[in-house]
């Protein structure tokens, strides 16, 4: 056996044979557990409806949108989209905290796009979905908009507003009060 291979089979590191597994340290001075309980990233939901809209319209085609819905309206919600969701992220780096659900917040945010809704982010993202849908003129992808929204819902959204209540209590608690989930 050649070096190299010895090496790597002998290694103390069993995570050594597994290089896709999140290797990134944890910051000095936040938990491992200090972080939503959300099982899989938000993007891939909207991945996968996408890819199962797709597969259905190879199937079962469909033309339900003109033209000028497809160029106006679909272009229009995804550019709503890219700039709410844009504009979101932007204000949580401002603030110094993270939005991806696997590292910790360090503060609640509750201006900028957060001042209208609790999950900009999320909206946006809905928004691009639902614009792509019809700017393709998949009517299949625009259906599955509604399945997609009820699992970002139970599956992401309602770990985050757990998480959050319990990390900053009394704050979340009025913030929820002051600003809609969604519109």
């Amino acid at each position: 056996m050649t070096g190299w291979i010895r090496k790597l089979l002998d290694s103390e590191d069993p995570d050594r044979l597994a290089p896709w597994k999140n290797r990134r340290p944890e910051p000095q001075g936040e938990a491992p557990e200090d972080r939503p309980d959300v099982p899989v990233k938000p993007a891939w939901h909207f991945i996968m409806y996408f890819i199962m809209g797709a597969g259905f319209d190879a199937l079962f085609p469909t033309d339900a949108f003109s033209e000028n819905a497809r160029f106006t309206l679909g272009t229009g919600l995804v550019a709503a989209g890219a700039i709410l969701h844009s504009a979101a992220i932007g204000r949580l780096r401002k603030a110094g905290t993270h939005h991806a659900t696997d590292r910790p917040a360090r503060v609640l945010v509750t201006d900028g796009p957060y001042r209208f809704s609790r999950n900009p982010i999320y909206l946006g993202l809905v928004s691009l979905y639902l614009g792509l849908g019809i700017f393709l003129n998949n009517l299949w992808i625009f259906v599955l908009g509604a399945p997609l929204i009820a699992t970002i819902r139970v599956v992401i959204v309602a770990r985050e507003e757990d998480y959050l209540e319990g990390k900053f209590g009394e704050e979340y608690r009025a913030y929820r009060k002051a600003a809609r989930r969604w519109l």
